[in-house]
């Protein structure tokens, strides 16, 4: 079992909106000694709030990942380069990034998407 996790952009948000579909997961985040938000989710709640398509505060949502403990996984250029070796199963640009993040760190990234289990081991889902 790992002890350590990059959150899905959904697996964040149904943390912070106390969602029942994240029950399943709840036996990875008790276990885990740290958990990771990427700048990619923080860039996709952005982007969705912007487009009315997600209402939530987002000063509040930082507050809100700051007392959770979350660490912020910053884009690097190497994670960028590990895109190119991704193959087309998913076409969401952010959970794209998301995926060659955990393959360049060797960090699961705990999701309830099914697509992307289709890249790498270390897509955990729940």
């Amino acid at each position: 079992m790992f002890n350590c996790f990059l959150l899905d952009t959904h697996t964040f948000l149904w943390m912070v909106a106390d969602d029942s579909r994240l029950q399943p997961a709840e036996k990875h985040l008790a276990v885990a000694d740290k958990l990771y938000l990427s700048v990619a989710s923080w860039w996709e709640i952005a982007i969705k709030i912007n487009l009315g398509k997600l209402d939530f505060d987002y000063a509040e949502l930082l507050i809100i990942a700051d007392k959770m403990g979350l660490s912020t996984l910053a884009i690097k250029p190497q994670h960028c380069q590990r895109l190119l070796t991704l193959p087309p199963h998913h076409k969401d640009p952010f959970d794209r990034m998301l995926v060659a993040q955990a393959i360049a760190e060797d960090i699961p990234v705990l999701s309830h998407d099914e697509l992307l289990s289709r890249y790498s081991s270390l897509v955990i889902l729940f």
